[in-house]
């Protein structure tokens, strides 16, 4: 549903600035997805004991993700960024309150055994710790892919596509979180087609895809007022800022510290929390495959 969203709202900026405005060419699609046909604002009430279980698992060429596929009903640019935010910061609250469930979580005995509990909590919290260590790398990165295209193209999908990435990280977390808690309780999971790995070379030659060497000239040509020293300032900085390997050393420590809680589960639910770490780095390929779709078409 966001890519309807955001090929809806690239023509109404077209036909709003017909004269002046570049009209953008998208790439063939990468994915097919299974999308649910419902119009739902975001609404900012949530409440804790009314929390919505259930998970959303979209299909397409990259295998199996979460994708939160509600629809929005605003068409301009400024509708459609705050509905991101609201959709946003839903998932936020759950993965808060989440968060400080599994963190006083007494797991299934079928799942864990007594004697590993300890090492379970342990593994827990080291886990949801080098998670916002990388969700924090995430999303300052994508705030640098966000001005790097302002400079570089025209129009206001960037801004779009700027909050629907980070909804889509937070969504996917959520996701992943929720059905982790449903494994340690002992709750049994179907597998899901389409399983084909982690898939993180995708990932990180997609995120290399997004970051361009950004030249002084370009700075200049796009804010006319800047200095050249504060121009080759800014380009070092929109060039270097957030590597795509300082993001790979953040995801290895999160995915040894997903292993090791891994580890500590019986055979079937192993397999299960493993699914979800496959489901929630497929989620992060997908998010990011949305902007490399506008930043490479032409």
């Amino acid at each position: 549903m966001k890519k309807f969203l955001l090929v809806l709202l690239s023509l109404v900026i077209s036909f709003s600035s017909f004269a002046t405005s570049e009209v953008y060419k998208t790439k063939p699609q990468k994915k097919k997805r299974v999308q649910v046909c419902v119009k739902t604002k975001a609404n900012a009430s949530f409440s804790e004991n009314k929390l919505n279980l259930s998970v959303q698992i979209d299909s397409g060429n990259y295998g199996v993700w979460y994708a939160d596929t509600a629809s929005c009903e605003e068409c301009s640019t400024a509708g459609m960024v705050n509905w991101y935010r609201e959709r946003k910061t839903i998932s936020d609250r759950k993965i808060g309150f989440l968060t400080k469930q599994l963190q006083t979580l007494n797991a299934n005995v079928n799942v864990v055994r007594a004697k590993k509990a300890k090492l379970f909590r342990n593994a827990v919290c080291t886990e949801i710790k080098m998670w916002n260590q990388l969700e924090k790398l995430l999303y300052n990165f994508n705030s640098v892919v966000f001005e790097i295209n302002k400079v570089l193209f025209v129009g206001n999908i960037f801004r779009v596509l700027n909050e629907s990435t980070q909804q889509g990280i937070s969504y996917a977390r959520f996701a992943c979180l929720q059905e982790d808690v449903n494994t340690f309780k002992g709750i049994k999971q179907e597998n899901v087609n389409g399983d084909k790995g982690l898939l993180l070379i995708q990932f990180y030659a997609t995120m290399r895809s997004l970051r361009p060497v950004v030249k002084v000239s370009q700075l200049r040509k796009e804010y006319s007022f800047m200095s050249i020293a504060k121009a080759k300032k800014e380009a070092y900085r929109l060039t270097n800022s957030y590597p795509v390997s300082e993001i790979k050393i953040a995801m290895n420590s999160w995915l040894t510290a997903r292993k090791n809680v891994a580890t500590l589960l019986s055979s079937s639910y192993e397999a299960a929390y493993n699914q979800h770490t496959m489901l929630l780095v497929h989620s992060l390929i997908y998010n990011f495959l949305d902007i490399e779709a506008y930043t490479t078409s032409g």
